[in-house]
């Protein structure tokens, strides 16, 4: 294997049971020196050096030149991403990531780590204020593979391959092994592919077109946009929109909303129904907030007004609960943008502060 810029090859012999007896990085093309590798090959192997320098010259001719593509090595042991010669003396093996380290005395192995890993991709979350960039990780510890993500600010401390591996997953002692490993794992990972996703609700112009996010992803003017993907919480997993109706089931579902004004009095079941339509119209300082006796059809009335939003967001399944904390509630909403968000159930009890806090949170 070659790198490149560079004539110097390393040159892996392996006896019959797979193990390593000579890994040295050399440059073949000299004649004195592929002569002196092939004697020194020929002791280990019972060969002749005649033969062994033979071997090594049809190896070296069937080498691409450095740099030309098929010629990298991947974390894998296959072609690197892009099929370029990494420019980097490290290597992923079964054991875990190595550093060939060049010293006067030729190329000397320096074990890195337990394991290998490769960024596979990144991910980049847009809440609609800010973005956080994500690592889509690939790790092999001891012939399991492990996939998981890790927030970009969170790699380079590399304390993330313990918490996502075990204890197995462990670091050689030795000044800047670390800096070592996660450069390594960089390099190995070549140029990894981008995905953006979005993680609220509500309208967001993206390339010039307006349109609506939802779990499913989104909708525009025409229906479904492919290839958009939201990556929402768990809260608001629910919020799946159907594709638009047509014809005859178009017609189905506006009476079927509309048979919403005949369950409740006017009074109680208009401006409720208002507020489904008012939501998808930008931003709103306002809310509704149902009241009456356990028992009389508060949350029931809310679902069915929720339900306009995804089919799964029944009474049983709102997305906010008073339980949560105030931080929790005010990131639900900043996230529910532009759609209605039901937060069940106001009922304050227990000791004077108890209740007090509550009205406080609802403030």
């Amino acid at each position: 294997r070659a790198r490149r810029g560079s004539t110097r090859l390393i040159v892996v012999v392996k006896d019959a049971q797979g193990t390593e007896i000579i890994h040295d990085r050399t440059d073949i093309n000299d004649e004195k020196i592929r002569t002196k590798l092939a004697e020194r090959i020929a002791q280990l192997t019972g060969d002749t050096a005649d033969d062994i320098n033979q071997r090594l010259l049809q190896g070296l001719a069937q080498l691409q030149p450095p740099g030309n593509a098929g010629g990298g090595v991947g974390a894998g042991g296959g072609p690197a991403p892009g099929g370029q010669m990494p420019p980097y003396p490290y290597e992923a093996t079964p054991g875990g990531i190595v550093w060939n380290r060049e010293t006067q005395e030729g190329v000397v192995p320096i074990p890195l780590t337990t394991f290998t890993a490769v960024i596979t991709g990144q991910v980049v979350e847009d809440d609609g204020a800010e973005t956080r960039r994500l690592l889509e990780m690939e790790a092999t510890l001891w012939g399991r593979t492990y996939r998981f993500q890790v927030p970009a600010g969170q790699f380079v401390g590399m304390s993330w391959p313990m918490e996502h591996l075990g204890s197995a997953a462990a670091f050689w002692a030795g000044f800047s092994i670390r800096d070592h490993a996660r450069a390594a794992i960089q390099f190995l990972s070549g140029d990894p592919p981008e995905r953006q996703v979005y993680t609220h609700l509500g309208w967001r112009d993206i390339a010039g077109k307006h349109l609506y996010l939802h779990a499913g992803g989104a909708i525009g003017s025409v229906g479904p946009v492919p290839d958009l993907e939201a990556a929402l919480s768990s809260d608001l997993q629910l919020y799946a929109l159907p594709d638009p109706p047509t014809g005859v089931d178009l017609l189905d579902a506006v009476r079927a909303s509309l048979r919403l004004l005949e369950v409740a009095g006017d009074g109680v079941v208009f401006p409720v129904y208002c507020a489904i339509w008012r939501s998808i119209l930008g931003g709103c300082d306002s809310g509704l907030h149902l009241f009456g006796q356990t028992g009389g059809g508060k949350s029931e009335l809310a679902a069915l007004a929720q339900q306009h939003f995804g089919a799964g967001l029944d009474s049983r399944h709102l997305p906010g609960n008073w339980s949560s904390t105030d931080n929790a509630l005010e990131s639900l909403a900043f996230a529910a943008k532009d759609a209605m968000l039901v937060v069940d159930d106001f009922c304050p009890s227990g000791s004077t502060y108890d209740v007090q806090a509550m009205h406080r949170k609802a403030d």
